[in-house]
């Protein structure tokens, strides 16, 4: 929606309809559809940016016991786990494609595509958070 002060004034006096108005729809109602639109972006940046922070957040942390040599550190929080259980699946993935990419002999290749199979189901596991 993007219209100036004198195409909102046209708008609001009558004198002229914006060009995505539905037949029959009456200005009021374009406006409450428009307006919730807009909400409903608005609502998914805040919890993309939320996300982010927490993502940060838990970076930081890490790093910091990092530094400190320690490894015993948890954070128990859902996002970050979720978070963490994506970067580990998707670790999965890259490892089982590697491992399909390789070049194998006739006598191996069953072995290798039970392999990648095994990490199909240990990547599903992990991003619906059962495996450790």
């Amino acid at each position: 929606m993007n219209i100036t002060e004198h195409e909102m004034r046209g708008l609001l006096a009558g004198k002229c309809l914006p060009a995505d108005i539905l037949v029959g729809e009456s200005l009021a109602a374009y406006l409450v559809r428009k307006f919730g639109a807009l909400q409903q972006k608005l609502d998914a940046a805040e919890k993309k940016v939320e996300k982010f922070a927490v993502q940060c957040a838990a970076a930081k942390i890490a790093a910091a016991y990092a530094k400190e040599g320690r490894h015993d550190y948890s954070l128990n929080t859902p996002d970050i786990d979720t978070y963490l259980n994506s970067v580990r699946a998707d670790a999965i993935v890259e490892a089982a494609s590697r491992i399909a990419a390789q070049v194998w002999e006739e006598d191996e290749g069953a072995g290798m595509v039970a392999a990648v199979n095994a990490l199909a189901i240990i990547e599903k596991e992990i991003r619906a958070g059962e495996a450790k």
